[in-house]
């Protein structure tokens, strides 16, 4: 562990306090009832930053590091990070998605978290080092080139969502739909779609439809086991769930979502292809948001929407044609708000890495192997 006393000079502006001394630990132990609680009761905290999210990349082969900030014995900050091994010449390679996470934008907080994160990374001898900030914490990105960081192509987390708050009454939420979604919504239920709540036995069926997804549209996907794992840590406290929309018993389309604090995620979906008419996947998601509501969350995040189409939305412009035909544009149908996050940025220690990266990546990361190996890294 790595335990220190900083305080921070009487020149700074700091909300906390000038008087007050901060205390940095370095936990690699993976659940971490303190921290969650930190993250609930902190704007931006978020599902990516939590322990229980750590404990499934765990099992994925992931390390967990976790960066702690406190005063007077209470967390007001810190960073979870994400850590791999690769294979030589590459070694440690480290992420820190949606975070790091602090109680306010003090700028003697923020040096301080970025400059422990960065004693971490050379502690942990690591390579690389993204940083994917939260949201609302523009003092943590603009904080980073000043620490030497810099903008990174490589996507660790979506940078853009919808959010449709799910506090409002049905009948409110389907009148802020799209009209042709709501239609949709109602037509799933009238054609003979039925949305059941699957058990862990129904993780086989739902990777075939999420198979058939990825096969049509071209994304990843991860393993059967490492959605099993998912569902294990979520589903039975009723952190999660797992929906399947049948026709007449036959499986059409299923919906994995996971919850933490106020939010639901629908995290992975697979559809396969049949029953068009019917409209199961305006149904199926409609039953996820019914259930999110059911069980006192606040949000349902679509779990990332293209840039354009969120960026669009936020500066009240029109939808870009190039989204109307994509799975995006679907998604806008339900309505909710636009979440835009922070730019990712990325830390070389290597020198060597430091100007390959540099020189190369930009010209390498438009390649599609090298965008198929980030995601399957990332997805892992």
């Amino acid at each position: 562990k790595m335990e220190e006393i900083i305080t921070l000079p009487k020149q700074s502006n700091s909300s906390i306090g000038h008087a007050g001394a901060y205390q940095t630990r370095l936990s690699s132990t993976t659940k971490d009832e303190a921290w969650d609680a930190f993250l609930t009761r902190t704007e931006a905290g978020d599902l990516l930053q939590s322990s229980r999210w750590a404990e499934l990349k765990q099992k994925a082969g992931w390390q967990v590091r976790r960066l702690v900030v406190e005063r007077d014995g209470r967390i007001v900050a810190g960073a979870q990070l994400l850590l791999r091994a690769l294979p030589f010449p590459l070694g440690k390679i480290a992420y820190v998605p949606r975070g790091p996470l602090l109680s306010s934008d003090d700028p003697g907080l923020v040096q301080l978290v970025l400059e422990k994160l960065q004693a971490v990374a050379r502690a942990q001898r690591l390579q690389l080092l993204i940083v994917q900030p939260p949201e609302q914490r523009e003092a943590v990105a603009q904080r980073l080139p000043a620490s030497q960081f810099q903008p990174t192509q490589v996507k660790i987390a979506p940078r853009s969502t919808m959010r449709i708050d799910l506090r409002p009454s049905e009948d409110e939420i389907l009148a802020q739909m799209r009209s042709s979604t709501r239609a949709s919504v109602r037509r799933s239920e009238r054609k003979g779609m039925v949305v059941r709540q699957g058990s862990e036995a129904d993780l086989g069926i739902f990777m075939q439809l999420h198979a058939a997804s990825s096969e049509r549209q071209g994304f990843s996907t991860a393993s059967e086991e490492y959605y099993a794992h998912m569902w294990r840590l979520f589903a039975p406290s009723g952190q999660g769930v797992l929906l399947i929309s049948e026709y007449e018993d036959e499986p059409v389309s299923a919906m994995l979502a996971v919850g933490f604090g106020k939010v639901v995620w629908g995290k992975r979906f697979g559809w396969s292809g049949a029953q068009r008419k019917r409209s199961p996947n305006e149904g199926l998601i409609w039953a996820v948001m019914q259930w999110g509501k059911s069980q006192g969350y606040h949000w349902f995040d679509h779990d990332g929407v293209k840039w354009e189409a969120a960026e669009a939305l936020a500066n009240d412009q029109p939808i870009p044609e190039s989204v109307k035909k994509s799975a995006s544009y679907f998604k806008l149908g339900f309505g909710g708000q636009p979440v835009l996050f922070p730019e990712a940025a990325v830390y070389l220690y290597n020198p060597a890495f430091r100007y390959v990266y540099t020189s190369l990546f930009p010209k390498l990361a438009r390649w599609p192997i090298t965008k198929k190996l980030i995601t399957r890294l990332r997805l892992s």
